[in-house]
């Protein structure tokens, strides 16, 4: 319930966002304690989002997670090596 439905969520499938759920910024129990009562007063809108985050989980399997992260280490790796004309090239 941290995140805001406006904010990237960290560490999520790129373009992730959090849900347009009710959110509560970090250590603030009164808005912790109202969106809870919120999805309390509002048990279909709870179902829902249970639903939704249920559907985003597939994005957070361990091959999916493993994936993302050996496409992120080829990039950075590729980014990082020497190009054939530069100077670090030519001292190999």
């Amino acid at each position: 319930m941290a995140s805001r439905g406006d904010q990237p969520t960290q560490g999520a499938p790129s373009g992730a966002q959090a849900p347009p759920g009710p959110g509560a910024p970090p250590r603030d129990p009164t808005a912790l304690a109202q969106a809870i009562s919120a999805l309390l007063a509002n048990p279909e809108r709870g179902r829902r989002l249970a639903a939704a985050a249920a559907e985003r989980m597939h994005g957070y399997t361990i091959d999916a997670v493993a994936e993302r992260f050996a496409d992120l280490y080829e990039r950075l790796l590729s980014e990082a090596a020497p190009k054939p004309d530069s100077p670090v090239a030519a001292q190999t």
